[in-house]
């Protein structure tokens, strides 16, 4: 990776998910802390606005490493100082419930997680908070996706193309932009994620099971299916419901004809009579959360996974953008922030040694 030192280095970051924000926000801390010269870096976002994402509705958990799942999200936080603001606005539950279904639900087991060593917290919270503390020099534009970048060679700039017709020359590109990147597409067109024989229903309740007041996170299975219930706030809770399927390459089953249908056609109330269906074992406990949904929150996912992808040249993909995860238990959230603030450290070294190399050369030559 080279280009000149005689102009400030140029970065763009493809998204303002999480991944990108978190590496933008460490790359300026880095930066200062090795005293090198911030680089220009602009942030490319395909929504149009920072609250326009329909995921934010959702909770989830960031971990520290070495709990035997995926971590390093609360590092990430640690590492950019914000630990005790994000520690602050955490949903409430300090304990995982394993159980079958019943009424009363039957508790097999109980984790309990070492204080502030696991974090409930909601998307829309983490995007937030990584947003606020961007500073000014950092440019986000709403509107513009990243859909194909440019690299002729290692010394002429990269062009970054975007679908709002702008192009943005840059001397590296940061892709996080998640599962669906264009610029991977473009660059891996062979790369296809493996669609797992799962889905997940998931939506937002304005309820509150009794069994979650206490804030605790509950876990049941039961007839081929499991069922994730967390608080979401005081008043509300998230639900995910699990189940198996035999064509994981379609987008989402219509329930009353047992016919796929296009991801964008099915409606709330086909939803949520589907998770009546699927979720028939869990009774009255589930019901209680269907009766009170959260307009616009109830969604399908499917559950896929794919091997994570090189860089190619000045071109460096995080997060979901890499290595695509299906959403369960958050794996690819603390993935993302663990990658994020380590490139982010490394980056601004090599930014140090590049500049202590230049500095050396215009010295030697003085002499």
């Amino acid at each position: 990776m080279e280009a000149s030192t005689d102009k400030p280095f140029r970065v763009v970051v493809c998204g303002a998910g999480v991944a990108g924000l978190a590496f933008a926000l460490a790359l300026v801390q880095q930066c200062e802390k090795v005293r090198v010269p911030l680089p220009h870096v602009t942030i490319v976002e395909r929504d149009a606005s920072s609250d326009a994402r329909d995921q934010e509705g959702y909770s989830l958990s960031l971990r520290r490493a070495g709990h035997g799942m995926p971590g390093g999200g609360i590092e990430a936080f640690e590492q950019l100082g914000l630990l005790p603001e994000l520690i602050g606005c955490r949903c409430p539950g300090s304990a995982f419930v394993i159980g079958q279904p019943g009424t009363p639900v039957r508790p097999l087991m109980q984790v309990a997680f070492p204080p502030n060593d696991t974090l409930r917290v909601t998307h829309r919270t983490l995007r937030a908070l990584l947003r606020r503390h961007l500073p000014e020099s950092v440019a986000v534009e709403y509107g513009s996706a990243a859909v194909a970048v440019d690299q002729t060679n290692e010394v002429t700039p990269l062009t970054v193309e975007c679908s709002s017709g702008v192009r943005y020359e840059c001397d590296a590109v940061v892709v996080a932009d998640g599962g669906a990147s264009a610029i991977r597409s473009q660059l891996y067109p062979e790369k296809k994620p493996n669609r797992m024989p799962v889905r997940v229903l998931a939506g937002r309740a304005s309820f509150l099971p009794p069994e979650l007041a206490a804030g605790t996170m509950l876990m049941l299975g039961g007839d081929d299916t499991s069922l994730f219930t967390a608080s979401y706030s005081e008043n509300e809770c998230v639900w995910g419901l699990a189940f198996r399927t035999d064509r994981p390459d379609v987008a989402a089953v219509d329930p009353q004809a047992g016919e796929e249908l296009n991801r964008g056609q099915q409606s709330t109330a086909q939803l949520l009579e589907f998770a009546r269906k699927k979720g028939a074992a869990y009774g009255e406990f589930l019901e209680a959360m269907l009766e009170r949904p959260v307009e616009g929150s109830v969604r399908l996912f499917n559950c896929y996974d794919m091997y994570p992808v090189p860089g190619i040249g000045r071109v460096t993909f995080i997060g979901d953008a890499c290595h695509p995860l299906s959403p369960m238990s958050a794996s690819g959230a603390n993935v993302a922030l663990d990658e994020a603030s380590r490139f982010a450290r490394d980056f601004a070294l090599w930014l140090r040694e590049r500049q202590d190399s230049a500095e050396a050369e215009a010295a030697a030559l003085g002499e």
